[in-house]
């Protein structure tokens, strides 16, 4: 039974595939839109990640950044603690995101609802340049080829990408765990996610892309975070609060009739001695277009 309900679910992802019937950019957007007002249950646990990364020492006063899918605007924030002076952008697809970013106030930032990378390259077709551009923990829903090619020409010479994402081996048994319940219960699932295969290997894999599109490799590294909690509701609260699970809600055709199947299933698979918890295991790097004044 288990193997036919395999067959049978992956028979159906691969219908979905052709029809090109995957979670969108806009779904994974109203997805961060449902959970943009408990967003920095993610900041306070993996924000600390991401403030090395934040080097105003990089940009000029006249300096234009970019915090490109920038969710709730905690770059931006940080950048402007820290005693940045120049223009800063905020993108993000989500309109509820952006909402919260308005409550920031500073005329020093714009916050824009908008596709990150329709966002990049409406700007090369304007002959626009930045000196810097951010992506926090967004890069698995984003194309990277195309992504990285329109930012390299958006970018000044000796402009810098900033970036840090998840990567494989992250999430250990989440995605077994969701596909567990979506094969017992195959006339729940409507379509599936792809963000999975967008995944970098590791920091190797992610110079790699850059790389490849004429970025120099400032900076790279990786690092492992773990959450914990005692009950399986409560990592699973904390999993959709944060947007971790974004996008399951559009594979389930009623994710509320899939929620209690969900955490039953992680009562199962990710209990441990501490209680019950996840991995984020993450790369990121710091990589400069060629061509102007080094600033490392």
């Amino acid at each position: 039974m288990k193997l036919f309900n395999y067959i049978s679910l992956y028979a159906k992802f691969i219908a979905c595939m052709v029809k090109k019937d995957t979670v969108t950019n806009e779904e994974y957007g109203k997805s961060y839109d449902e959970v943009a007002s408990t967003y920095e249950k993610w900041v306070g646990i993996m924000g600390k990640h991401v403030k090395p990364l934040i080097k105003t020492e990089f940009f000029s006063k006249e300096a234009r950044v970019i915090d490109l899918a920038c969710g709730t605007g905690f770059i931006s924030r940080e950048l402007l603690s820290q005693g940045y002076e120049g223009e800063l952008i905020g993108i993000d697809i989500s309109e509820m995101m952006i909402k919260k970013c308005h409550e920031m106030k500073s005329d020093r930032v714009n916050f824009i609802q908008e596709d990150a990378i329709k966002y990049l390259e409406d700007m090369s077709h304007k002959g626009e340049h930045v000196d810097g551009i951010y992506l926090g923990w967004a890069l698995p829903y984003l194309e990277q080829k195309r992504l990285i090619e329109v930012a390299y020409k958006v970018l000044k010479p000796g402009g810098y990408f900033i970036t840090i994402s998840n990567c494989k081996g992250t999430l250990v048994g989440v995605e077994k765990t969701i596909l567990e319940v979506m094969m017992n219960n195959i006339h729940m699932v409507s379509k599936p996610m792809e963000a999975k295969v967008r995944l970098p290997k590791d920091e190797k894999h992610l110079g790699r892309w850059f790389k490849k599109r004429g970025f120099k490799s400032i900076h790279i590294g990786e690092g492992e975070e773990w959450v914990c909690y005692k009950s399986p509701e409560k990592l699973y609260q904390w999993l959709r609060d944060t947007g971790v699970l974004a996008g399951v809600d559009k594979v389930f055709y009623d994710v509320r009739e899939a929620e209690d199947l969900l955490i039953e299933e992680f009562r199962k698979s990710h209990k441990t001695s501490r209680g019950f918890e996840v991995n984020h295991k993450f790369v990121y790097g710091i990589f400069r277009k060629e061509g102007g004044i080094s600033c490392e």
